[in-house]
């Protein structure tokens, strides 16, 4: 069987229709809130929690609907599968990158994998990106080793559990084949000890002398690209500092 684990709705709506296989989408945004938990139930608990008191208009049952029976569905692909992960480059797309990694490589050891990125230019955006050049990414995918998938589990243990010297140094040393995985996750730690989003967002609004979010968000989103933050996460922020 052919999957796709696709890193959202956005992407599924641009799919290729002559790309053969069964789409799935990893609804998530796990490099925002509380990513604790013993076992994969309570760690769902911890989010559906932390997402229904952070996001207005989104309830526990909404996450357990939306998010976790995706991923009871990514969970109950067949052996022996081929399974293509689309993500982007960015903070956002890579901790989920790693979470899904860390989901399925354990139980599919007889599945190959691959991982399919944006072409160059378009790192953080496969909307950007016309059928034409989706098909072309498809074809030009990365595969996956067991040994590499073990070590970008790694990085979810790492990043999970907030070891960022552990995290930082794996990172370095999958940086001659996955040189995107250590610019994800210096800017993870540039945020973490230096509060680095919320001053970028500080110094926009300064910048910009405006308080709209919608100028705000565009320019974080040029300004910040690599942390690939939707307007929820940004706005969330945003109206802290407001």
């Amino acid at each position: 069987m052919i999957s796709h684990i696709l890193n959202g709705d956005a992407l599924q709506e641009i799919f290729p229709l002559e790309i053969e296989g069964k789409q799935f989408i990893s609804r998530e945004c796990l490099c925002d809130g509380e990513v604790l938990g013993k076992t994969l139930d309570e760690f769902f608990e911890n989010r559906a929690v932390f997402i229904s008191n952070s996001f207005s208009g989104f309830s526990k049952d909404d996450y357990y609907s939306e998010s976790v029976a995706e991923y009871e569905r990514i969970q109950s692909i067949p052996a022996s599968s081929d399974i293509n992960l689309w993500f982007e480059e960015d903070v956002f797309c890579q901790v989920n990158f790693w979470f899904v990694v860390d989901l399925l490589y354990h139980r599919f050891e007889d599945s190959s994998f691959s991982l399919v990125l944006p072409k160059k230019g378009c790192e953080y955006s496969f909307a950007n990106m016309e059928e034409s050049d989706l098909e072309e990414a498809y074809e030009n995918k990365m595969d996956l080793n067991l040994d590499e998938l073990k070590q970008l589990s790694n990085l979810w243990v790492y990043y999970k559990s907030a070891n960022y010297d552990s995290l930082l140094s794996l990172a370095k040393r999958l940086g001659k084949k996955f040189s995107f995985i250590l610019k994800a996750v210096e800017a993870i730690i540039e945020d973490k000890n230096n509060n680095k989003v919320e001053e970028s967002l500080k110094a926009i609004i300064v910048d910009l002398d405006t308080k709209d979010f919608v100028e705000v968000f565009k320019e974080f989103h040029r300004r910040e690209a690599i942390y690939g933050y939707g307007d929820l996460q940004v706005k969330r922020i945003f109206e802290k500092l407001i």
